[in-house]
């Protein structure tokens, strides 16, 4: 058995993950509900390590522990790209629903319409109209 000192406090541990020892573990638990519930109450504010360390008066090292340990997930770039992509797939998505309704009006050959005494009247257009004569 292979033994590793703490991350966190250098304290004696298994050289297992997450290499932390249980006090340590459950000092991290703590400052993730703090943590969670600033962030969940402050949502369109920006955060880095350094101003929720200030902020929550919380070690930035255990801070970037629990982002390590993916307690807290870090808001890089790619996060606006995928934002992008999302966007635009939901455009194009947008483009083919429009498509289907413009198909749909014309695929079984008569829309409805209403007429001047509220009764609806079949509108066809010329391809029906055609395909009727034959």
């Amino acid at each position: 058995m292979d033994i590793t000192g703490c991350k966190l406090c250098g304290r004696l541990v298994k050289d297992e993950w997450p290499r932390i020892c249980r006090n340590c573990l459950h000092k991290l638990d703590e400052e993730y509900s703090d943590i969670h519930n600033h962030m969940r109450d402050n949502p369109y504010e920006t955060f880095d390590i350094e101003k929720l360390a200030e902020d929550l008066d919380i070690n930035p090292a255990d801070i970037q522990m629990l982002i390590e340990l993916g307690y807290i997930d870090r808001e890089i770039e790619r996060n606006s790209k995928l934002k992008e992509a999302r966007r635009q797939l939901a455009g194009a998505f947008n483009d083919e629903l429009e498509d289907m309704k413009k198909k749909k009006s014309t695929a079984y050959g008569a829309r409805y319409a209403r007429g001047s005494d509220s009764s609806r009247q079949y509108v066809y257009d010329v391809q029906t109209r055609n395909m009727h004569k034959k």
